[in-house]
Order: C-alpha cells, then structure tokens, then sequence
C-alpha cells in the first residue's frame, strides 16, 4: 500500500532532533512521498533544501500563510513567483483565509490572497488553500470562494488546487470540488466529537480526497497530546476506508492517484 502525505511541515521546529528518523519511519509506514509546505517566507530555503536532501520523495510548496498577510510587502509576488520555478516546487501555499484570529484584518488577507491566486496562475502551479472561520461562522469560505471566482482559479481537467484541512460544510465542500479543488483529509477525522467533519467528507466523492497529516500539528485519536507525523497517514486512510465502507487499499490508490494528479508528480517519483 503506496500513500502520500499531502501536507507536511517538516522544517518545523518540533523535527529538529530527529528529521531524517521521520522521513524513514514514513517510508517504512509505506508513505512514500511528502509534500513539504513552506508557509512562510524564512521557511522556503529551509522547504526548497529538503527537497534537494530527498530527490523524488520530498516536494515542497512556496507560500504565505493568511497569518502572515500583514507583513507581506510589495515585492514578495515576484520573490514568490522566482522560488517557485524550482522543479521540485509542486504549488504555492498555503494562501488562503483565516477568521479565527483578529488579525491581519480581512480585507488585508482578502488581498494578499487574490495577489497570490494570480502568482500562481502566472507560475502554472496548482493551490493550497487554507480556509479556516471563526467559530458558528462561513464568512471565510465563502470569501474564499469569491476570491477563487474573480481571479478565474477553476480547473475543468486538471485539479486547480486542494482545500487544505477543509472543516466547513457540505455544501461549500462542493463548490470548491466544482471549481476543480480537491479536498485534504487530515487526522481530525478520528476525533470522536468529529461527526460533523465525517459527515462533509462521506459527501464528497473519493476521487475528489486527497489524504495530510498537517504535521506535527492534529495527530490522529491514537496519538492525541503526542506529535503528529507522516507515518500517521495510513490512521487517516483508515478512517477514510472505515467511513466509506471500502477496503483501505482502494482509499490508498485512489488517494494517491489524486495527488500525483494536484502536483503533477513524475513517474519518477518515489512509491516505495
């Protein structure tokens, strides 16, 4: 059984003792590539030389949590757009919407969200999107839609991009899947109190799923209080198989396939 972690954050800090133990317990859990999110700007070199360290095996992604938007200044489109002609630089993200906090205030997240839709579309590479609201609310999704919808980013072939650890309702689950986006799976999906979360993903389509860790933050119901990592993906397959009622190994190749497909993996790239 062949997995892929869609989304990971292995220059964290929390990896610093034991990186490489990490990467090669994923691989012996049979997840054999990750894609590593630089969300920041000081994590590209970091994301970038990862990649260089595991040919094949480790992608990475270029981008601007909405955390962050308030410090984006008027040249990082363009450092953006630069960083992500590397060719194991699968996407950018993760951009996208964060209500949660106060700040950075909307519209300035709004904006730099739009700006960096468009450095992607410039630069032909798929989206990571972060869409988070504050609680009882879908402003952000809704706004993130919008936002998709007035920069064109829609894709009727290839996947336009992924909702990362999208947590909102069904029916915005299938507006972002009519745009061509793919929906990220994550851990929570084990949580006991997490019906309503198992109930939007049992409505969106197999194909259309695409498994993360999100690590070393949300570890599965196994390992709650404990550090998540890349070989915690198979727990999310699990899941995904046991709420579908499919067996895991039909989740492991359609999942997979989906994600070669979002950041248009070589051949080449590692399946053991």
């Amino acid at each position: 059984m062949t997995l892929i972690d869609t989304h990971a954050h292995l220059a964290d800090a929390a990896f610093d003792a034991d990186r490489d133990d990490v990467v090669r317990r994923a691989r012996e859990a049979g997840v054999g590539v990750l894609i590593e999110i630089a969300e920041e700007e000081a994590q590209w070199a970091k994301a970038r030389d990862l990649a260089a360290r595991y040919p094949g095996r480790i992608y990475w992604s270029v981008g601007c949590h909405p955390y962050y938007a308030g410090q984006a200044d008027s040249g990082l489109v363009d450092r953006l757009g630069e960083a992500a002609r590397d060719p194991a630089c699968v996407a950018v993200g993760e951009i996208g919407l964060d209500y949660h906090r106060p700040e950075p205030a909307p519209g300035v997240q709004r904006r730099v969200f739009a700006e960096l839709a468009r450095a992607a579309r410039r630069a032909g590479k798929p989206l990571i999107i972060h869409c988070r609201d504050a609680v009882g609310e879908e402003r952000a999704q809704r706004d993130t839609l919008d936002v998709l919808d007035a920069e064109g980013v829609s894709s009727s072939t290839e996947p336009a991009g992924v909702a990362h650890c999208f947590q909102g309702t069904p029916e915005n689950a299938r507006r972002f899947v009519e745009r061509g986006f793919l929906i990220g799976v994550d851990a929570p999906l084990t949580y006991p109190k997490a019906a309503a979360l198992r109930d939007m993903v049992a409505s969106v389509p197999l194909e259309s799923l695409v498994l993360e860790t999100d690590c070393p933050y949300l570890p599965p119901q196994s390992h709650r209080g404990k550090r998540n990592e890349p070989a915690h993906v198979p727990a999310v397959a699990a899941a995904l198989a046991a709420l579908r009622g499919v067996p895991v190994e039909e989740v492991a190749a359609v999942t997979t396939r989906n994600a070669r497909r979002l950041y248009r993996l070589p051949a080449t790239a590692s399946a053991h």
